[in-house]
């Protein structure tokens, strides 16, 4: 190793055991757990921190009381980020001092208890909880199952796999399949027929039906999950 190489080793392992050794960061990582358990609803021990840049502080002084945090986000968020702390500086004035670091949580999040298909509902069954380490994008994931019974998934998803908020759907009215009465409404005159719907639907869409016995496909309005009007 050359000599450069060994001074900038031996320096940056100074500037880590500092880091690591040092009562004030060991208190910001206690602080910092507090602030983001309270946010995500979990309890100090399964937030995870890591403080990249500790604050440049004077650690005797920030030591007479806890750490306060704040962030200048419109709300805390996980992983990579600035928090600031505020402390008194050598003339008692209140002053805000960045801190980098990253944050993650061990938190149950909803899961696929089986492999669910494109529009399967979903229940007690085929969903549940499982302790996941997240590390962005808390508002994607579900933390409570009750919530999405009576829901479909929009996507295939493999067991064990997180269900997303972008995947659910509501369950629709008519399925994909559904056979239902068929008005054909041309002024004054009426006919009835039966048809299969082409795809899932609710109320109010216009769909497609296949009648029966002609094959023939035709375009109408769902006005109830029995009947399609069709107007000519």
């Amino acid at each position: 190793m050359k000599s450069g190489q060994l001074s900038l080793g031996i320096l940056f392992s100074v500037w880590m055991i500092e880091i690591v050794s040092a009562a004030n960061g060991t208190a910001l990582q206690r602080a910092a757990a507090e602030y983001f358990a309270r946010t995500f609803r979990v309890t100090p021990a399964c937030v995870q921190i890591e403080i990249i840049h500790p604050p440049k502080i004077d650690s005797k002084r920030s030591n007479d009381q806890p750490p306060v945090l704040k962030t200048k986000n419109s709300q805390p968020r996980l992983g990579h980020q600035t928090l600031w702390v505020v402390s008194r500086d050598a003339a008692g004035h209140m002053v805000e001092t960045p801190m980098t670091l990253t944050v993650a949580i061990e938190t149950n999040v909803v899961i696929a208890k089986t492999t669910l298909g494109r529009g399967e509902g979903l229940n007690p069954d085929n969903t549940g909880l499982q302790t996941m380490r997240i590390d962005r994008d808390y508002d994607k994931y579900l933390f409570d199952r009750e919530a999405i019974d009576g829901l479909t998934i929009r996507q295939v998803l493999p067991q064990g796999s997180p269900i997303l908020n972008h995947m659910l759907q509501p369950r629709p009215d008519v399925a994909n399949g559904t056979i239902v009465e068929v008005q054909i409404q041309r002024c004054s005159l009426v006919v009835v027929t039966r048809g299969r719907i082409k795809g899932d639907a609710f109320i109010g869409d216009r769909v497609r039906v296949m009648c029966e016995g002609t094959g023939k496909l035709i375009t109408g309005k769902l006005e109830t999950p029995q009947m399609v009007v069709v107007g000519l």
